[in-house]
């Protein structure tokens, strides 16, 4: 019976531990590469929706020409 207690006591602890663990922030030294990572993705979308418009625009020029 004192091993089954043990046993429950050490599972308990282990949840315990794992549920502690997932609520922790982030270190510090890995926040700063994290928040360059964001900055470089929102730049490369600021990017990409301008190519997006240009591709749009010559795309109606070319339609123009066309039926012109």
């Amino acid at each position: 019976m004192r091993n089954y207690v043990g046993e429950i006591f050490v599972l308990f602890s282990f949840v315990m531990l794992g549920h502690y663990l997932g609520r922790t922030p982030l270190p510090y030294f890995h926040t700063e590469d994290i928040l360059e990572l964001e900055d470089q993705e929102k730049e490369m979308a600021e990017i990409n929706v301008e190519i997006d418009s240009e591709t749009e625009e010559s795309k109606q020029e070319q339609n123009g020409s066309i039926e012109d």
